[in-house]
């Protein structure tokens, strides 16, 4: 059975495993190599974990947008949903102007791209340093 969690604990729950996903490539390196790395080596691990991470869940996020698009549109799609979630009709008719709007959605994409970049990387770069840190190097 699957719970779906939602909120600061659906929030807590990523956070806690995109920590660990630095720690764990600290972890097996260290491992791997026999070295112990310094906490600068270990965010430099964890950033790069967390842009190989990124890439891959952009991978997804495309495959799923074609999806979409191929089914009615993101515009359609994302109208549904907020009635659906109860939205107010302005609320609804706001988003689906700026939707509507090629320039405000090229911006809103990017600006959530940036946003997640920096949601992925910056919890693994801190879970490497950690380790890192536990370790035993400064």
């Amino acid at each position: 059975m699957v719970i779906p969690l939602g909120g600061l604990a659906g929030f807590l729950l990523k956070m806690f495993v995109l920590l660990g996903g630095g720690s764990l490539a600290v972890i097996f390196y260290s491992r791997r190599t026999g070295q112990i790395l310094s906490v600068a080596a270990g965010a430099r691990l964890g950033w790069i974990t967390g842009v190989l991470f990124y890439v891959i869940w952009m991978l997804f996020f495309t495959v799923t947008i074609v999806a979409v698009q191929e089914q009615g549109g993101l515009i359609e799609l994302s109208r549904k949903q907020l009635k659906e979630a109860n939205y107010p009709a302005d609320s609804v008719q706001q988003m689906t102007e700026i939707m509507n709007s090629p320039e405000a959605f090229g911006v809103f994409i990017v600006i959530m791209l940036i946003v997640m970049f920096i949601m992925v990387t910056l919890p693994m770069i801190l879970g490497g340093a950690a380790a890192a840190k536990a370790m035993g190097r400064d």
